[in-house]
């Protein structure tokens, strides 16, 4: 499996052919344990691998504490958005008013319903107000301003992730809370049939936008 010629890659070399394929055995009800997670690794902890958590890692070692947790936070953001779109098996759209079942146009919700309630993120954001917060001061500064805004600091010092009477953030054990998540959802998603069917959407809807972006010619 992985490059056939032309097809996009979606998770180190595999593509959307792959995910077809594998697509098709993991809808099928012959799907063993070992299949599912086969596809999680393969596809999920690849894809993160590869796109997220190694440029993140390679920013902290390289990094003497002069700005490098913007680019960090910026990529944990991202990373927390796609966590959060594949627990629920939504994809974006711009759209406005009423979306599809598996469609989202409010990141402000989903970064909201996604951190309050969901452990271990829930220990950092005891109300939905406190990640709200997050979206809008962390999340939305950085990637519209490259900054966070309100008085909210990035720091590799502390001993909380978020501490939100302070209004700082860091950045390292922030990283191993999303790490620590990343585990336990490989372990949830092996007993829940709902977990199961969100993954399946979100890395369709994954192939069909690679498709639909511009060909190399």
């Amino acid at each position: 499996m992985g490059c056939s010629d032309g097809a996009p890659r979606i998770a180190g070399n595999l593509t959307t052919e792959d995910w077809d394929e594998r697509k098709m055995l993991l809808d099928g009800d012959d799907a063993t344990d070992a299949d599912w997670r086969k596809a999680v690794d393969d596809f999920f902890l690849q894809r993160i691998q590869k796109r997220y958590l190694d440029p993140i890692k390679i920013l902290q070692v390289i990094g003497d504490g002069d700005g490098e947790g913007f680019a960090i936070v910026t990529i944990q953001c991202a990373l927390i958005e796609f966590l959060a779109a594949l627990r629920s098996g939504k994809k974006y759209t711009t759209k406005r008013g009423q979306v599809g079942e598996n469609e989202y146009n409010s990141c402000r919700e989903l970064f909201r319903d996604f951190l309050h309630p969901v452990s271990p993120f829930a220990t950092c954001f005891p109300s939905p107000e406190s990640a709200e917060n997050f979206y809008k001061f962390i999340r939305c500064g950085l990637l519209h301003e490259a900054q966070s805004k309100s008085g909210w600091r990035i720091r590799n010092i502390g001993s909380l992730p978020v501490d939100h009477d302070a209004k700082t953030l860091n950045r390292d054990s922030f990283q191993r809370i999303i790490e620590r998540y990343i585990d336990v959802y490989v372990d949830e998603i092996k007993e829940s049939k709902p977990l199961k069917d969100a993954f399946l959407s979100k890395f369709t809807h994954i192939c069909e936008t690679a498709l639909e972006a511009p060909r190399q010619p």
